[in-house]
């Protein structure tokens, strides 16, 4: 979990003892004060100079002492770039957990739950799920107060680095349990003083007030315990000096530091009254007087000296995080003026009582006080002493040229294994690799880059740096130090440095690819350092810039077949913290932020950069927020909500503006600023638009009306002058944003309801979206479609946005995808952006363009690049919607699919390509297919109500279709002998028809009182079973049509799935209540018990030839394999991203086929199961000497075989269990991992439990080995769908493939590096 090092007390900076009783007191007696009315936060506040820290230091470790339930946390200036106002509350979060074990375990269980809670940066989640959720579970049993010190806010940084802290410390903390206390201390700074100030529970008090007496008494105290015992120095010397500290203990901190003896040529008498004669001047205050004597007994007013003074006080003023002198020393070396090169000791060795890290080398050289950084960067202050801190230029080429001190491996990891947190030592070997020059030089180089004037010398080590193989090894480091979060922000800033700058077009172009590297394999390269190289480096496009220069340097990869040559339109931001739906996204004006609306009654705010939430959400609305929208000077937010009402926000301090907008008498479906920002437009289910003053809070004029159905969109033109609306009427008008009449007659062209429309940004276009899957385009003007229609979504389309410059569309829609396209052609701009789970609710462009923004029913908001919206790779073709159902043909040598997208397809089972064009003649979705037993016919069943009969061979539909149903098809089958056709509808009937003539035969069968969702013939034809929606299986006799005994009851949902064993003794069935139960289907009882295992709910069921095995498919995403015999799961396959739907053994019983709403089919070894068990047992004794081996089948190509052996007590009997540990994750079985032991059992021949786990790839991309071992990090993009070990064919052929055979890994990882010389 993120933690910030180094914020926690500071033993050094206590009150002396017996000082600051009164104030100390005062805040004991507020821990203590058991009051439930009692303010949770005090706030101590007063200038600088007041002791505030001290006092905070020294409650932190009295705290600490009594072993309080506590944490201290302390900002400082020279600690700004560290961000830890980023990590706060989960650094506090984890300080309390090292306190309290039931707060350990409460904080425990939320990670466990959402692991990305570990590394967020938005605090106000912090506060609620790290802090506010654990400390509810566990107040009640809290014995005594829990504490949290926070010191210094005023030093956390600019004013918004701390609001996001504020908002919560305001609105919040309020909610914490009575015994919980935070103080607080600061500078009265106008942000802090106006948000807690004026807190009901923040006690505030101010230092400034404390009594002048009360402050000299403990000011003379401890100076006379710092000087009292030196000669020259009585009372009297200390009663002047605490009266000159004005009541500021650091002034008399410095007084004391000054006086005691530190500089050559001057007695301590003389430093007393240098001091004591100083004078406050006009201006000028006595803190400054003191600094500037000090300085001036240090450093000469001219010459060399002061010279060096500045440079060396530049360089410690200018260094992003505090360093010691060795480290700085270190540094001055690689300054670009040699006469810098010399020991900073010559300068810093008398400016003890300012700087820290003086007299002790091994600490940080950094200001002691605030106030000393304040007064060295006022010229008006300092004078001659002033540093001016604009350029950066020593450091920059310094922390260039150190970086030339990075090498592979630079740690010495032994494997490739393990996560960089699993490598027990990696912080002790951090410290001996890299040194601090090197570490700061990681870290800060481009931002003091950054602060430097374009130079052709530095250009050529920015070059030097990202132009060879060294920008790995930089990012390895970054790796190792938890830091790659800021890579990509450090390439961006090198890019715009070098930015229109001559001969740097082949640099920005490698900074580009670095870019998208590092943010596309961000979760390989931050979670393992090897895998910067062998996860990473191997996926990297081939006609990439960044490939050309790195490829020949490394070897020993993985191969990936298919994989793109460039770049893909890859998603930049994932952006998580709704709880429900995401209904409305929104850029500002600048594309900095992003704005989203939630069903979970909440807007949000989110850093459009780096994905992070910013602020607190915006809450006030009692129901879901459909729409959102961001004022043109991105100053208000407006939203519109279920609860009816429209609501202005601030977008700065996020707080509601005047009251809401109240008129509709339906939920608020969208909202729209007008240009100018006065106006805002909203439509609703009340079938009316409204234009509203958003200053005023009022309507204005009469509502618009002419919609006869709801209003599912609303628009502004670019000028403000027209509002355009779409309707679930099939309707797009346009209206008079002044008069409210409606311009022209409406336009009409699409089938079904308009659920989203935009003005393009020259107002001459209109572009709708719509439920008939379609988007239009429109002449503004005359009210005509330009064009044909959009297509290629399969299914509705909810929002619609013109790009910028109005060359573009995207569209979202309920087939999850993301769509860009050409607004001239009307044609689609590359592939589809894919990565929602669900519904695509809301998409709009960047301000610039270049990005989209998504919103999903997932509760995410995504960002994609826009500009990489291209074809990649080679992009597999086939069903373009979830497929229901396969089958295969007696030779195995094809499978038939069904699916959603109402086609049915064949394909050749060992090529994976479709044979033909698809069949096409349904008018709804495809449910169910079968092969005829002679495979020359294909019969298949739709939600259309219908049942078909196609020549396989030919592709073309045989006769008319079978119509009789009155409701969707489920189940369509052959009789063995080919001539009879079943069916099962919802229409709760069964139906048997002559496959030649196409007629039904008979009545129907009837008997089921809710819909069949499966049908299946007898191996001799003679019965039919059934399977129902009423939880029920029926038999048939196929001839009488009549019921043949009682229904098959057992089930506790509806049983979607049956067939008969191929000696048709047995029926299996399927349920939805997540178990299979095979039947006696003569005696019609039950056969054992049923068959546990799946997650979800049961799609699919079917017997292996020889009837020992059952093969199921899930909605939980998994095929299984069950020995009937012995009623167990004998394999678990897993590969499929979506439900399982359908699943059956190939005629041979070799393979399995499965079909799945991921829109692939998977052939599977069905031998290759991940536990085969032979056994031989005569006696059921516990048994003993375990022992097992992993014996290669084919050392070659990585095939092993794990054994292990049991004995028997009393029997020489043995089992054996027997894994065959074939890795591979392709097609073609010579891609199989090389020296696979080496993932399987670091020790093959040992002792001890045998290897269980599987390798496969798991949710964040990683494909681990047993123990949890690191074998690869798969990108987003290529993960799904993906070869599995167990699978043999992907269908439709076009995935990518891993050739694992020449990649190293394990302990051999690091010769995959192999320097040209």
């Amino acid at each position: 979990m993120a933690y910030a090092g180094g914020a926690g007390v500071n033993k050094t900076k206590k009150c002396l003892d017996g000082t600051r009783t009164g104030i100390l007191t005062e805040i004991i007696n507020w821990i203590q004060n058991t009051d439930e009315n009692i303010p949770r936060i005090l706030w101590l506040h007063g200038q600088a100079g007041r002791g505030k820290s001290a006092i905070a230091h020294t409650i932190a470790l009295w705290l600490r002492d009594i072993r309080a339930f506590r944490s201290c946390f302390c900002f400082s200036r020279d600690r700004q770039a560290e961000h830890r106002e980023e990590k706060i509350f989960a650094t506090i979060a984890r300080d309390l957990a090292d306190h309290d074990p039931a707060f350990r375990r409460a904080l425990a269980d939320v990670l466990a739950k959402d692991h990305s809670l570990k590394a967020t940066s938005d605090v106000t989640e912090q506060w609620e799920r790290l802090i506010l959720e654990p400390l509810l579970k566990v107040s009640s049993t809290m014995i005594g107060s829990m504490v949290v010190v926070v010191d210094a806010l005023d030093e956390s940084g600019l004013e918004e680095s701390r609001r996001h802290i504020l908002s919560v410390l305001a609105s919040r903390a309020n909610d914490l349990p009575h015994n919980i206390r935070i103080l607080i201390t600061s500078r009265p700074l106008p942000d802090i003083q106006r948000v807690l100030s004026g807190a009901p529970h923040v006690k505030a008090t101010c230092l400034d007030d404390v009594s002048a007496e009360s402050t000299e008494g403990n000011i003379w105290l401890y100076i006379s315990k710092r000087l009292g015992h030196l000669p020259d120095i009585g009372d009297a010397e200390v009663q002047k000096i605490s009266q000159k500290a004005d009541c500021l203990f650091e002034w008399a901190r410095l007084a004391c530091d000054y006086i005691q003896p530190n500089t050559a040529g001057a007695t301590m008498k003389e430093h007393y009254n240098d001091l004591v004669s100083l004078q406050s001047e006009e201006g000028r205050s006595l803190l400054d007087a003191t600094y500037s004597a000090i300085l001036e007994s240090a450093v000469p007013k001219y010459g060399k000296a002061l010279e060096r003074y500045h440079s060396v006080m530049h360089q410690v003023m200018m260094t992003l995080e505090p360093l010691p002198m060795a480290a700085l020393n270190c540094m001055r070396k690689f300054f670009p003026n040699k006469g810098d090169h010399y020991d900073v000791i010559v300068i810093l060795e008398f400016m003890s009582p300012v700087l820290g890290g003086i007299l002790d080398h091994t600490s940080p050289v950094q200001p002691l006080h605030a106030s000393f950084y304040d007064f060295l960067t006022d010229h008006t202050r300092s004078g001659i002493y002033f540093i001016d801190t604009s350029c950066s230029n020593d450091l920059a080429v310094a922390t260039l040229q150190i970086l030339h001190e990075l090498q592979f491996n630079i740690c010495g990891l032994e494997s490739s294994y393990l996560s960089n947190t699993e490598v027990a030592d990696l912080p002790d070997r951090i410290k001996k690799n890299i040194s601090p020059h090197l570490s700061y030089s990681c870290q800060f180089w481009s931002q003091h880059l950054e602060k430097t004037a374009f130079d052709i010398g530095l250009a050529q080590l920015v070059k030097a740096l990202v132009g060879s193989e060294r920008i790995l090894f930089w990012l390895e480091a970054m790796s190792l130090m938890g830091r790659v979060g800021n890579a990509a922000t450090a390439l961006i800033s090198a890019a715009k440095w070098l930015l229109n700058q001559d001969d740097s077009k082949d640099t920005l172009g490698l900074i580009e690819d670095e870019i998208k590297f590092t943010d596309s394999f961000n979760g390989a390269i931050s979670h393992s350092a090897p895998h910067l190289y062998i996860s990473a480096l191997a996926f990297l496009p081939v006609k990439t810039l960044l490939s050309r220069m790195l490829m020949p340097k490394f070897s020993s990869l993985l191969g990936v077949i298919g994989s793109p040559e460039c770049w893909q339109a890859t998603q930049l931001l994932a952006c998580e913290g709704h709880t429900d739906g995401v209904f409305s996204v929104a850029f500002s004006s600048d594309g900095k932020k992003i704005v989203s609306g939630s069903w979970d009654k909440t807007v949000r705010v989110w850093d459009a950069e780096r994905g992070v939430k910013i602020g607190s959400h915006l809450e006030g609305h009692t129901d879901g927020v459909n729409s959102v929208a961001v004022s043109h000077d991105g100053k208000r937010i407006a939203s519109g909500s279920v609860d009816k009402t429209i609501r202005v926000w601030d977008a700065e301090r996020g707080v509601q503006i005047g009251s809401y907008l109240q008129g509709h008498t339906d939920r608020v479906i969208s909202v729209a600023f007008s240009p100018s920002g006065k106006r805002i437009v909203s439509g609703s289910w009340d079938k009316t638009v409204r234009v509203w003053d958003a200053e005023g809070g009022v309507q204005i004029g009469s509502h618009l009306e002419g919609h006869t159905d709801r209003v599912d969109s609303v628009a502004f033109s670019p000028d403000g002058k027209r509002i355009v609306s779409g309707s679930k009427d099939k309707t797009v008008r346009t209206w008079d944003a002044e008069t409210g009449a409606q311009i022209g007659s409406h336009l009409e062209g699409h089938t079904d309801g308009v659920n989203s429309v935009a003005f393009s940004p020259d107002g001459k276009r209109i572009v709708s979206g719509s439920v008939d899957k379609t988007v239009r385009v429109w002449d503004a003007e005359r009210g005509v479609q330009i064009g044909s229609n959009f297509m290629g979504h399969t299914d509705r389309i909810i929002s619609v946005a013109f790009s910028p410059d109005g060359k573009r569309v995207v569209s979202g829609s309920v087939d999850k995808t993301v769509r860009v396209w050409d607004a001239e052609r009307g044609i689609q701009i590359g592939s589809h952006f894919e990565g929602h789970p669900n519904v695509v609710i809301s998409v709009a462009f960047s301000p610039d363009g270049k990005r989209i923004v998504s919103g999903s029913w997932d509760k995410t908001v995504r960002v994609w690049d826009a500009e990489r919206a291209v074809q990649m790779g080679n992009h597999h073709e086939g069903h373009t919607d979830g497929i229901n159902s396969v089958a295969v043909t007696s030779d195995g040598k094809k499978i038939v699919s069904g699916s959603w997208d109402r086609t049915v397809r064949v394909w050749d089972a060992k090529k994976g390509v479709q044979i033909g064009n698809h069949l096409e003649g349904h008018k709804d979705g495809v449910i169910s297919v079968a092969f005829s037993p002679d495979g020359k016919r294909i019969t298949s069943g739709s939600w259309d109500k219908t049942v078909r009969v196609w020549d396989a061979e030919r592709g073309v539909q045989i006769g008319s279709h079978l119509g009789g149903h009155v409701d969707a098809v489920n189940s369509v089958a052959f009789s063995p002998d080919g001539t009879k056709v079943v069916s099962g509808s919802v229409d709760k009937t069964v139906r048997v028809w002559d496959a030649q003539r196409g007629v039904q035969i008979g009545s129907c069968l009837e008997g089921h009182t809710d819909g069949i969702n499966s049908v299946a013939f007898s191996p001799d034809s003679k019965r039919i079973v059934s399977g129902s929606v009423d939880k029920t299986v029926r038999v048939w006799d196929a001839e009488t049509g009549v019921q043949i005994g009682n229904l098959l009851g057992g089930h506790t949902d509806q049983v979607y799935s049956v067939a008969f064993s191929p000696d048709g003794k047995r029926i299996v069935s399927g349920s939805w209540d997540r178990t299979l139960q095979v039947w006696d289907s003569e005696r019609g009882i039950k056969i054992g018990s049923h068959l546990e295992g799946h997650t979800d709910r049961v799609y699919s069921v079917a017997f292996s030839p020889d009837g020992k095995r059952i093969v199921s498919g899930s909605k939980d995403k998994t095929v299984r394999v069950w020995d009937v015999e012995r009623e167990v799961c004998i394999s678990h396959l897993e590969g499929h991203t979506d439900g399982v739907i359908s699943a059956a053994f190939s005629p041979d019983g070799k393979n399995i086929v499965s079909g799945s709403w991921d829109k692939t089919m998977r052939v599977w070894d069905a031998n290759a199961y991940d536990d085969i068990i032979n056994t031989n047992v005569q006696s059921q004794s516990p048994a003993s000497n375990l022992s097992h081996a992993l014996v290669p089948l084919d050392k070659a190509h990585g095939k092993y075989i794990l054994c292990t052996f049991y004995e028997f007590s009393n029997t020489s009997a043995t089992i054996s269990v027997v894994r065959l540990c074939h890795i591979c994750f392709s097609s073609i079985s010579s891609h199989t991992l090389c020296d696979g032991e080496q993932l399987l059992d670091e020790n093959p021949q040992g002792g001890g439990e045998p290897q269980t786990q599987p390798v496969k790839l798991h949710h964040d991309g990683w494909i681990r080995g047993p123990k949890g071992r690191l074998l690869l990090w798969i990108p987003v993009s290529m993960r799904h769908p993906l070869y599995s070990m167990w699978t043999t064919a992907v269908i439709p052929k076009g995935c990518i493939e891993l050739d694992l055979s020449q990649m190293v890994h394990g302990h051999k990882w690091h010769t995959c590096y192999k320097p040209i010389p």
